[in-house]
């Protein structure tokens, strides 16, 4: 059984080759990562062949909301014709695609949003429901899911930036009517291994059983890794980019089919180190 991770040299990339027991292929964007092509370009699509793998995840995205509304053209390069090069090679060569999606397209005014709960605020979202359609199209496992932790591949991330902050005694601003239900980073990537073999298809809620505002998601990162900061709690009316105010997702779905227990959020920030 092959598995080859595309755009594995990021962030969950890093915890899916820590926490696999099996030798994984990974392809990423920096000169060190042993397989670096382009794949929005078509041609790169070669390097597939040789490796000929069983499972393919995909980890690419530009997930940067204001440039993928900024720089459309790239955002679709590469959140849409990437993934339509690996779909197609996918249906072409009998290959398993999990696709790893965003909580992004939810933005629930009555609670937990189930997979049918679509709301499409933005370009990054546009693109991202765009990139399901194709997956949908070959035997494949969508995740729409949100994820943390304390990023050492690359300085950002929303824990990332809480922490700098506070070492620049920056004041910050926490949002109370901002909600989510995120995974811990090797939370998620211990699930991801696991799955990928699974006959299962279809498209999944994956996040913690609870939601929690950025505002109390915050402090409690502060508290567990004993940060001492100032904030002021304030509401978001308004973005410079259409944002959701509500992503907390109702996994069930994945519950059932995986026959996995999810945990609450508080119980994945204290596993933050």
């Amino acid at each position: 059984m092959k598995v080859l991770i595309l755009g594995g040299s990021g962030f969950l990339g890093s915890y899916l080759k820590k926490n696999s027991k099996k030798k994984i292929y990974f392809h990423g964007n920096n000169k060190k990562s042993f397989f670096n092509f382009d794949i929005s370009k078509k041609i790169n699509i070669g390097f597939l062949k040789k490796i000929k793998p069983n499972i393919i995840v995909n980890l690419i995205s530009l997930s940067d909301v204001d440039l993928c509304q900024k720089n459309k053209k790239l955002a679709y390069r590469t959140n849409v014709i990437t993934q339509k090069n690996i779909v197609n090679y996918c249906k072409k060569n009998n290959t398993k695609l999990i696709y790893i999606s965003t909580d992004q397209l939810y933005n629930s005014k009555k609670g937990y949003s189930s997979e049918k709960n679509i709301s499409i605020l933005n370009y990054y979202s546009k693109t991202k429901f765009i990139a399901e359609s194709l997956a949908k199209s070959c035997n494949s496992i969508i995740l729409r899911t949100n994820f943390f932790g304390i990023n050492k591949v690359k300085n950002v991330g929303l824990v990332n930036w809480l922490t700098e902050s506070c070492k620049k005694k920056k004041k910050i601003d926490l949002y109370n009517n901002v909600y989510f239900s995120p995974l811990n980073v090797n939370t998620l990537s211990k699930i991801i291994l696991k799955i990928m073999t699974s006959k299962k298809r279809g498209t999944y809620n994956l996040g913690s059983i609870n939601k929690i505002s950025k505002k109390d998601f915050a402090i409690q990162i502060f508290r567990k890794l004993n940060i001492n900061t100032s904030y002021d709690e304030v509401k978001i009316n308004k973005f410079n980019v259409k944002r959701p105010l509500d992503m907390s997702m109702n996994c069930n779905k994945f519950i059932k089919d995986f026959k996995i227990k999810l945990p609450k959020i508080e119980n994945e920030i204290k596993k933050l180190s």
